[in-house]
């Protein structure tokens, strides 16, 4: 069986040490991560300075989902090879995607793009998302216009234009770059629920239901959808029918804290208020972090001298803070 990885680096890099296939290989090849590890760590005892054993012993981790490790894998392939292009982009998309560390993110990313001079979209998309999350919101928006000139269906790019317009409550536009989405990908669940989401916030709640109702023909175990739906019925008046929907939402997504959150909200409505609170005690306790002021929530006014709403408050505003 031919291993495609080793031999596309051995194309693009040249024959560095290069070994005959060997255990490890197999049981990468058959699933069997903690073994491929294990097989590695052998061969890296007595070979530490083999680039190639080093960037596939971060490939395995990085499916262990062990990130930090795979990063360390990178910066000992960069301290022997500081130009390796591979194991430059690979730990600027760690640090951004995966630790959220990402201020050292962008100066990987940065000094990845000097070496490779020319474009590179998912480098640039990647750096982008960075200047995102670092609160750059103009560079950010910038670069995404950038790259969607060069590629005007590029999926990554789209996607981060639409959470930059939504979080300046630009929804319209946020909706417009969703609904360019769900053209190029029509299946997919994620950007329909985002939709379902924007519409809300533009008060278009008709629209939203419409389209949790369409993902739920398809899932009717769809977490996100039934708590979308049950936001929209609720915003619109229907309380006991968004209560429904919420008992699905939290049912189908028990570690899911806005649909806790917009349980409690429902129950509050209802003046079920011990209800209520048992449900924000779930959504807080999850590590939920809503957006604006819990206190100002006005399904929660008559709870404010609640003893226990205090206590929950309490506990929320020291998580965020």
């Amino acid at each position: 069986m031919v291993n495609w990885k080793k031999l596309g680096k051995i194309l693009y890099d040249g024959p560095l040490n290069y070994e005959p296939y060997e255990k490890w290989e197999e049981s990468y090849d058959e699933g069997d991560l903690g073994q491929a590890l294990l097989e590695l760590n052998k061969k890296l005892s007595s070979k530490p300075k083999n680039t190639t054993l080093l960037d596939f012993k971060a490939t395995v981790l990085e499916e262990m989902g062990r990130f930090d490790e795979a990063k360390q894998c990178y910066d000992a392939i960069l301290k022997l090879k500081p130009k390796n292009r591979d194991a430059l982009i690979n730990k600027s998309r760690i640090l951004v995607e995966e630790v959220e560390e990402f201020l050292e993110g962008l100066g990987v990313i940065e000094e990845y793009l000097k070496i490779r001079k020319r474009f590179d979209p998912k480098a640039s998309t990647l750096k982008a998302r960075a200047l995102f999350e670092l609160g750059k919101h103009a560079q950010s928006l910038k670069m995404c216009n950038e790259i969607i000139e060069k590629n005007s269906n590029d999926l990554d790019t789209i996607q981060l234009q639409s959470e930059i317009f939504y979080h300046q409550k630009n929804y319209k536009k946020s909706l417009q770059m969703i609904e360019k989405l769900i053209k190029l990908d029509p299946m997919n669940m994620v950007l329909m629920n985002e939709k379902s989401n924007v519409l809300i916030k533009l008060k278009r709640f008709e629209d939203s239901i419409k389209n949790s109702d369409r993902i739920l023909s398809i899932d009717s175990a769809d977490k996100i959808a039934w708590a979308n739906k049950g936001e929209a019925l609720f915003e619109s008046g229907n309380t006991e029918q968004a209560l429904r929907c919420l008992d699905n939402a939290v049912k189908f997504g028990s570690i899911y804290d806005a649909a806790w959150y917009e349980h409690a909200r429902i129950l509050s409505k209802l003046e079920r208020y011990e209800d209520a609170l048992d449900s924000l005690v779930v959504a807080v306790s999850i590590g939920a972090d809503f957006e604006g002021d819990l206190n100002k929530e006005p399904a929660f006014k008559k709870l404010h001298d609640n003893k226990r709403f205090k206590k929950i408050l309490d506990k929320y505003n020291d998580q965020i803070n």
